[in-house]
């Protein structure tokens, strides 16, 4: 796997700075035993953090794709492996929590105060915002055998 030039320092210090956990748990991820599926997935996130292009939605998609590579057990007694792809999945569940740029779990203030004000309109757009964020996490939670069950 050829990912391990993802951690050079993009020309934006601060999409590096915000995008940097992801990038290291990239390169770490490019050293575990190779699984089907697995290489152009680490290649697209490297992509989206160098390009500082990794939204709620590309985090969604590509947390989807990382949790059917990665699966609900360790392969091949792989548990390090495993645990670290666990973890880059974590922190792109953290990207599909944001709603412009605050994570649903802090939104409830601001839906509390645009309600004070008499914004309605407004609140029901966050509160609905929420709603979908919170629908992407419980997706990229829920263990991978459901989706195989499902299909």
């Amino acid at each position: 796997m050829t990912i391990t030039h993802v951690a050079e320092r993009p020309s934006s210090d601060d999409a590096f700075s915000r995008h940097a956990c992801v990038l290291e748990l990239v390169v770490g991820a490019a050293l575990i035993p190779a699984r089907d599926g697995l290489t152009p997935v680490l290649e697209l996130v490297a992509t989206a953090a160098r390009e500082d292009s990794l939204t709620p939605e590309t985090a969604f998609d590509l947390g989807q794709q990382l949790r059917l590579v990665t699966g609900d057990e360790p392969t091949d007694d792989d548990l390090e492996g495993h645990l670290l792809l666990r973890a880059l999945l974590s922190e792109l569940i953290e990207y599909a929590s944001l709603v412009e740029g605050v994570h649903v779990d802090d939104l409830e203030p601001l839906v509390d105060h645009l309600i004070a004000v008499g914004d309605l309109a407004e609140a029901r757009r966050t509160t609905h915002l929420a709603e979908i964020a919170r629908a992407r996490v419980r997706a990229l939670e829920a263990p991978v055998a459901a989706d195989l069950g499902a299909a």
